[in-house]
C-alpha cells in the first residue's frame, strides 16, 4: 500500500503536443480556450467546475501595403523559423501564443522581441543572429496576412 496521494492527469479537448506541432485548428472558433488539462486524485470525491471559455477579441491590425512577393518570403520564414512553437500557418495551438492575435502593441513590439528577444519568465529567443531586419519585415507581413485571411483581425482604418 503506497501512502503518498496518487493523482491522474488528463488532457482532454484541443490543445496538448499535437496543437503545439502545427496540427490543423479545432473545430471550435477559439481552439486556444477549449482544451484542458484534468487531474484526479485517486479515491477523491470532489471536482472542480468546466472553466468558461473566454472568447477572444478580434485585434486590429496594421493596414498593409505589402506585395505578395514579401508576403510570399514571410511565409517561408515563418516556417524556417518560427512554425515549430507557434504554428505551421501562423495557427497556434493555444500553447505557445497564436500570432494571429497580436494587438496593436504586439505589432508595435514585434521586431523588438524577434530581433532582441523576450526576456521574461515566459522568455523568447533572440533570433537577431539568424533574420535581418527585412526578413523579420517579411515575417511580421505574412503573419498579418494570415490573420486576415483565417478571419480573425481587423484591418486597421487609413489615417
Amino acid at each position: 500500500m503506497i501512502d503518498e496521494e496518487q493523482y491522474i492527469a488528463v488532457q482532454v479537448g484541443y490543445g496538448g503536443a499535437y496543437a503545439l506541432a502545427g496540427a490543423f485548428p479545432s473545430a471550435n472558433k477559439n481552439p486556444a480556450q477549449n482544451g484542458r488539462m484534468l487531474v484526479f486524485k485517486l479515491g477523491g470525491e470532489e471536482m472542480s467546475p468546466p472553466v468558461q471559455s473566454i472568447a477572444k477579441v478580434n485585434p486590429v491590425v496594421p493596414s498593409m501595403t505589402t506585395d505578395a512577393l514579401t508576403i510570399a518570403r514571410g511565409e517561408y520564414e515563418y516556417h524556417e523559423h518560427c512554425q515549430f512553437c507557434h504554428g505551421a500557418g501562423v495557427i497556434g495551438g493555444g500553447v505557445i501564443p497564436d500570432l494571429r492575435y497580436l494587438d496593436e502593441v504586439g505589432h508595435k513590439t514585434f521586431l523588438g522581441v524577434i530581433l532582441g528577444g523576450m526576456h521574461s519568465e515566459k522568455g523568447m529567443a533572440s533570433f537577431k543572429d539568424v533574420l535581418s531586419l527585412e526578413q523579420a519585415n517579411q515575417i511580421q507581413a505574412y503573419i498579418i496576412s494570415q490573420a486576415k485571411l483565417t478571419g480573425v483581425t481587423q484591418e486597421a482604418a487609413e489615417d
